[in-house]
């Protein structure tokens, strides 16, 4: 007998909550899946006129034989088959899309839920006049109240057959009026393939802490990984341009401050006068296995011979080894 993939849901947390408390009955679950009081109760009709569970006169919930064979499949396969699609690209993440519409395809019966996250400035539907996230409540109606019409938009996404994917997202975002980057993030929970960019996993300042703050089974393709000696300097290598200094002064806007004055010195800063910046850096970075540090500046045209002479140094020592 078919069963749709929501009652599997049900089913799974009724394990679940079997295992953790012993005596599950209808208000655990809803207390569980934040679903409402009376959707809970017509799912656990349907699951008893079919023969899934059974239901006693103090309201206790039973997985029968039927109804448990789907939960520890389901169960297992969470707990397995989590996978995470980290990639890089649109072309990567529409071929991993592709290949779980193969999968589902070949095999009709296959219960895999997968979703597909996008940066938040692509998918963002109130953007501020710049065209970037307006995440505040107080500046975005998709972000405020969220949390109060999440429950729905995430029923309304896991009662429906269509794969998670940006498009599907949005118009569920739209429809229910919350913010589509945080619905594919909490969505993500009840999926057992996650695509997205490698940063999801990587990058120590927008990680899925919901994830990978505790350990867990999941098995990581990563995809283009040739690219990930860039990306990980990138997120883990602190940068400071000079440039930096006269984009502040000029966002101070015109007048005198103590700030703009210290700015401005900063900003003159010649040649000779980092050597004892170099110092400092030398100095600061020398415990961690530092040799040598360069400050370079392609603006004002300085460090770039030193940095070259650096990496000839460290080829020709290479070589050296090597013969």
């Amino acid at each position: 007998m078919q069963i749709h993939q929501s009652a599997e849901d049900y089913l799974e947390t009724i394990l679940m909550l079997s295992q953790r408390m012993g005596k599950v009955r209808s208000i655990d679950v809803v207390n569980e899946l934040g679903f409402t009081k009376a959707s809970v109760s017509i799912a656990m009709k349907k699951l008893r006129e079919n023969g899934y569970i059974a239901v006693d006169g103090e309201g206790n919930l039973t997985l029968l034989e039927p109804g448990r064979e789907i939960a520890e499949r389901i169960y297992s396969r969470h707990r397995l088959l989590t996978h995470f699609f980290m990639q890089l690209g649109v072309d990567e993440k529409t071929a991993a899309e592709d290949a779980l519409t193969r999968l589902h395809t070949a095999q009709p019966e296959l219960a895999l839920r997968s979703v597909t996250l996008t940066a938040k400035e692509k998918v963002c539907l109130h953007p501020d006049a710049e065209g970037h996230p307006a995440c505040l409540p107080e500046l975005c109606p998709y972000a405020n109240g969220y949390y109060e019409r999440l429950k729905d938009a995430l029923a309304d996404l896991l009662d429906s057959a269509v794969p998670y994917d940006r498009a599907a997202l949005t118009e569920t975002a739209r429809r229910h009026r919350v913010c589509p980057f945080e619905l594919g993030l909490d969505l993500s929970e009840w999926c057992d393939v996650v695509i997205g960019d490698y940063n999801y996993l990587f990058d120590p300042t927008v990680h899925l802490r919901r994830f990978f703050d505790a350990a867990g089974d999941y098995i990581f393709l990563i995809d283009e990984a040739h690219n990930l000696p860039d990306r990980a300097r990138a997120m883990y290598s602190a940068r400071f341009c000079k440039s930096s200094l006269t984009d502040a002064k000029r966002t101070l806007g015109k007048g005198k401050s103590a700030l703009k004055t210290a700015l401005t010195k900063a900003d003159k800063l010649k040649k000779s006068q980092l050597a004892k910046t170099l110092e400092d850096f030398e100095n600061f970075c020398r415990p961690y296995g530092c040799q040598k540090v360069v400050l370079t500046s392609g603006e004002n045209g300085y460090g770039i011979p030193e940095l070259q002479a650096v990496l000839n140094a460290a080829v020709a020592a290479e070589n050296e080894e090597a013969e």
